[in-house]
Parts: structure tokens; sequence; C-alpha cells
């Protein structure tokens, strides 16, 4: 009996290409059952079904290495800057409350030092004043100087005291200059403050007290109430006061004597200024009690320093009625009206020139 379990060569299966490692193969399935065994010692197998070539499984792209992303610090948050501390503005002073213009005041000059007695002569006090005064043509600086010269009293003459001031370029001094340069009016309180600085630094020995030599005759000044006032503050009272006049004709020419050009128009509004504004004040002065001779300046010049002397105490003898002049005599002439000029610069006191 043929045996139809002939032995068939086997045929080795080609080893399968590793499956890669992600992906295991599926073991191939039999398409036919192993057929019973005919013997011990024969067997047989079944032809196994080509395995088909597995196909490639398709490698998956690598990755690209992702690169890490870059760490993002947070920017930090600005600071605020801290702001300056504001400087502390100063507290304004206190401004005086603003006022309207002020009116304008009248100029006055800086009062003058008051010049030292000397230690060995007479104080301010123990000196005696006499006010001269007189209308224009009454030969008022002509008889003063006589009597200071035959007397030895002092004779102050306010155009010259300026002058001196002004030549010691003093603080009032030059004060003074410039007014004058400006065309300004003195106040009166200059011519004052003058005539006190002159009396106290007068030097006077002690055993000259009440003689001439420690008189001192005040030439043409105060002019007004308002003056004497002032000179009364400055200077003290004075001792008494010779009033001088004599009639427009006599006093117009004697002062044609001294100057032949001279205006008659300025010299009768001059009078008209004595009688309406010096002469109420000889008045009143004499009203208070200082004592006031009223003397003729129209007779001889001589004859009128002599009773200038004896009204003063100087000289012995009594005044001849004929040089004794009445209260009204200068007002009756002063025919022409004028204006009154500046306070405390009447025009008898502007300096000589």
């Amino acid at each position: 009996m043929g045996c139809s379990g002939s032995k068939e060569s086997q045929v080795e299966p080609e080893p399968s290409k590793a499956a890669t490692p992600s992906q295991p193969t599926a073991a191939p399935q039999s398409t036919s059952q192993t057929p019973p065994a005919a013997s011990a010692t024969t067997a047989t197998t079944a032809h196994p079904t080509a395995k088909p070539e597995p196909k490639p499984v398709p490698k998956p792209d690598p990755k690209p290495e992702s690169k890490p992303e870059p760490k993002v610090e947070p920017k930090p948050e600005p600071k605020p800057e801290p702001k300056p501390e504001p400087t502390p503005e100063p507290t304004p002073e206190p401004k005086a409350p603003a006022e309207s213009a002020p009116p304008q005041k009248t100029e006055v000059a800086p009062e003058p030092a008051k010049a030292a007695p000397p230690p060995d002569g007479l104080a301010k006090e123990d000196k005696q004043v006499f006010l001269i005064l007189g209308g224009p043509g009454t030969g008022v600086t002509e008889n003063c100087a006589a009597l200071a010269d035959k007397y030895g009293c002092h004779h102050l003459v306010v155009g010259k005291l300026m002058r001196a001031e002004v030549m010691s370029e003093s603080t009032e001094g030059k004060s003074i200059a410039q007014m004058m340069n400006d065309g300004k009016i003195i106040p009166a309180t200059v011519y004052s403050s003058l005539f006190s600085k002159a009396i106290e630094g007068a030097s006077v020995p002690k055993e000259k007290k009440g003689s001439p030599s420690a008189c001192f005759l005040v030439d043409g000044f105060p002019r007004s109430s308002e003056n004497a006032k002032l000179f009364e503050e400055h200077v003290g009272k004075a001792e008494g006061a010779i009033a001088l006049s004599a009639p427009k004709a006599a006093a117009l020419a004697r002062l044609k004597k001294a100057d032949p050009g001279v205006d008659e128009e300025a010299f009768s509004k001059r009078l008209a200024s004595y009688s309406k504004r010096t002469l109420p004040m000889v008045q009143a002065l004499e009203s208070g009690g200082l004592k006031v001779h009223r003397l003729n300046a129209g007779a001889d010049d001589s004859a009128v320093v002599e009773a200038m002397a004896i009204s003063l105490g100087w000289a012995e003898g009594t005044v001849p009625p004929e040089l004794l002049a009445g209260l009204n005599d200068d007002a009756a002439e002063a025919e022409v009206e004028v204006e009154d000029p500046a306070e405390g610069a009447p025009e008898a006191d502007v300096p000589e020139r």
C-alpha cells in the first residue's frame, strides 16, 4: 500500500523580519487542518501557508525637537519715580496796606546837630536874644551892624548863616545848597535851626553875662506869626524886640541911595507884605508880653543907632520923641495889595546876593 503519507520536504519559513517594536506582527492563520497521523513513526505536516511580506510600517516622522520656549520674564513694573517734595514757599512778609498817594509835603531840611557850648562859656539860656524888625528901606541890617561894631554884640543875618552852613559842607549845608540850586523855597524851620545853632555855638565868657557881648540881634526874622512859633521852638523866647518904621518916601530914598536901579513897584509890594504879615505878628508878640520898642528909622542913622542902644539898655538917656514911631506908621502907607508869599520864606528871607 502506497503510503500517502510520504514525507515531504519541510521548507523552513524565512525568518520574519523583526517587527518594529512599537507594532508587533500578528501570527498567521493556517488554512488547512493537520490530518491525523498514519502511524506512530510517520507524521504529516501541513504545508504552511506562505506568509505575505509585511508592509513596512512607515516610521513616524521624528517629531522636531521642540525647543523650549524661552522663558519670558515678566517685566518689572516700573517703580513710580518719587516726586520731589515741593519746596515750601517762603511765607511773604505781611505788606502794609496800600495807601493812597500821600499828600505832598513841604520839603523840610534835616535839623542840624546842636553845637556844643564852650565848656567855660555861657549856656544858651543865659544869652539874650532881641528881634530887630522893619520894612524895606528902614536900615535894619546897617543899624544892627553899627551896634555890633560899637558894643560888641552878635549880629545874626540869615543870609550869612546860610552861606556859612553851605560852605561847611555839613548835611544841612548840602541840603540847603540843593534847594537853592533847584530854585525851591527854603523852609522857615531851616532859618530857625540856623539861628539856634549860631546862638548855642557862640563863645561868650561867663563874666560877660548881661552885657552886650552876651546879646544876639536877630536881623529881620521872624516875618510872620507862624515863623515866630518855629523860632520859639528852636531858639526860645526873645528878650525884647525893636520895630523900625519909616515914611514910604524916606524908605524909598534910602534904597535908591544904595541902589539907583531899585524897582519901585517891587518896593511897594515888599512894603505891603510887611504890613500884612509882619505887623500883625509884632502886635501878637506884644500882646503875649514881649517888650516891643517902635522907632522912626527916617531920622539920621547915628541918632537911630543911639535910640536903639537906649532901648536895649546899653546906653543911658531917653529916646527923643521924634524918634518914636506909632503902631501903624508903616501900615498907613502900604497901599499895594499883594498875595501872601509861600509860608516860611517871605521875600525878605531870601539870602543876600
